[in-house]
């Protein structure tokens, strides 16, 4: 049925003002034919391979956030890769699947020499990435490469506790929360934002121009990766079953290799002559088991007899 309603499971990670900009902007690219289910995992492996092993064969497309940058989990690996849409982190074996995701070390270091003019004014540079963030350590290992290259003092700290802001610092804020932290101490101090001391926030939202107007943003495009991610939702997938009825000489060589790319999920094949039948079902063997076999006499009294054979892909 040609406009039977599309499900798409979307699992991010957590929310955020940016996820909330990423989701919209897919809506906005789909059309009503589209059902998407949003969940969060909240970066807890349980709960992701518990979401994903419900999900799989439900779903017409998938699009996920992994737990981890670095580890992924074997569930992902169960979908087919045509239906499947990795976002965001991405430093693990992708193998085939599609993905958008962030570079969070040469990336980082080539926003930050964007910024090199202006952070020259300064005598002392600070990434704050909490303790318990999940933002991937690969970040700091390029903000001291950075640092070194330009011969600027730096420094990596995991909490704000028992610390002031000082005047001719800029702070590197990964999170929301660590940037109103920070300019809440850069207030209490008597210190102006843009002026006193540098603050770059790690990805853009409108809050920013509330809680202080000298906060300089280096940001994923999110709105972006919605669109991209809509265009992979939009296009055409791979055929769910296959049904063939070629004639008495069989499936041409051609048409083998196309089913073969293809890899649905079922193949019904209709055959007139079950030796050429059993010719093709060997070259299919290397990915299709056969599952089912139902002769058919539609010519009574006659040697003439359909063949028709179930092959189902081998996981």
């Amino acid at each position: 049925v040609v406009n039977r309603q599309k499900n798409i499971l979307l699992l991010l990670d957590e929310y955020s003002p940016f996820k909330d900009t990423l989701y919209n902007s897919i809506i906005r690219r789909l059309s009503t034919r589209y059902k998407v289910d949003l969940w969060f995992h909240q970066y807890n492996e349980a709960l992701f391979n518990a979401i994903l092993r419900d999900s799989i064969g439900r779903y017409n497309k998938y699009v996920v956030m992994n737990f981890d940058n670095e580890k992924i989990s074997p569930y992902l690996y169960k979908i087919d890769s045509s239906r499947l849409l990795l976002l965001d982190f991405g430093q693990f074996d992708k193998r085939e699947y599609s993905y958008i995701c962030q570079d969070f070390g040469e990336a980082f270091y080539a926003a930050m020499a964007q910024l090199s003019d202006r952070l020259q004014n300064y005598r002392k540079l600070i990434l704050f990435l909490a303790r318990e963030s999940k933002h991937p350590k690969e970040t700091c290992d390029y903000f001291r490469k950075y640092c070194a290259d330009h011969q600027l003092e730096c420094e990596v700290i995991e909490t704000l506790d028992d610390r002031e802001v000082h005047s001719g610092e800029a702070y590197i804020a990964i999170r929301q929360v660590d940037v109103v932290e920070i300019v809440k101490k850069s207030r209490a101090a008597g210190l102006t934002c843009g002026v006193d001391f540098g603050l770059i926030a790690y990805n853009d939202t409108p809050a920013y121009e509330v809680i202080d107007k000298g906060i300089t943003v280096m940001s994923v495009d999110w709105q972006k990766m919605g669109i991209l991610t809509a265009d992979f939702i939009n296009q055409h997938g791979r055929p769910d079953v296959i049904i063939t009825d070629p004639p008495r000489a069989g499936m041409h060589d051609d048409v083998i290799d196309t089913i073969l790319f293809a890899e649905p999920e079922r193949i019904v094949y209709v055959s007139c002559n079950p030796a050429t039948q059993a010719r093709d079902l060997s070259l299919l063997d290397a990915k299709y088991k056969v599952e089912r076999v139902q002769p058919v006499d539609m010519f009574p009294h006659t040697h003439h007899v359909e063949n028709v054979v179930l092959l189902v892909r081998k996981e």
